[in-house]
């Protein structure tokens, strides 16, 4: 029996020393009482983390004011796990850093509420590829929105997928009449 169960234990312990995520756990006040090491590869220090709240640290907002808690609660009071909860914090250097946190409540043989288990994932460098994305995106939208020629997109048999412009003025036919055609097939474009 002992050797049945040293070889899951021992997969366990593989799992967690190859894991890239943050394990941590927390007791019934929400304060940590284990860091499995990723505050520290986040640039925080695991010191100041032991026995205080997420929203201790500096530049973590606390999640009490935020609308969400009150269904955090309503999934503890459920006995439900949350999962992919995003934050924003700052690290020890004042850079901006973006968390996705998942966790399962912990009860005792009583039922009642002792903490929580789980993992923490480091997505800044996703929510800063987003920004970015989406500050370009914004850009091109500007940018489409003052050019006075008019802009269009076709598919590989030479079909209008996408039209716009100022229509007044140079006259171009509604754009439903253009999209899924050719040039040659009409819609008010010359060939």
């Amino acid at each position: 029996l002992e050797a049945r169960l040293r070889h899951p234990r021992g997969r366990l312990e593989d799992y967690l020393a190859t894991a890239s995520d943050w394990l941590w756990e927390t007791d019934e006040d929400h304060r940590f009482v284990f860091d499995g090491d990723g505050m520290a590869k986040s640039n925080v220090h695991p010191d100041r983390l032991i026995g205080h709240t997420r929203w201790e640290l500096a530049g973590v907002a606390d999640p009490r004011a935020h609308p969400a808690w009150r269904q955090h609660l309503a999934d503890l009071d459920a006995r439900r796990p949350f999962r992919r909860f995003e934050y924003g914090a700052f690290d020890e250097d004042g850079r901006p850093v973006h968390f996705e946190v998942s966790g399962i409540p912990v009860f005792d043989r009583a039922g009642a509420f002792r903490g929580y288990r789980g993992t923490t994932s480091n997505i800044t460098a996703r929510k800063e590829a987003e920004l970015r994305l989406a500050e370009s995106e914004q850009r091109l939208r500007d940018y489409l929105a003052t050019a006075s020629d008019w802009v269009w997109e076709m598919d590989a048999q030479l079909r209008f997928t996408a039209f716009s412009g100022d229509h007044g003025r140079h006259r171009l036919p509604p754009v439903a009449s253009v999209i899924g055609r050719t040039r040659w097939e009409g819609g008010g474009i010359a060939d």
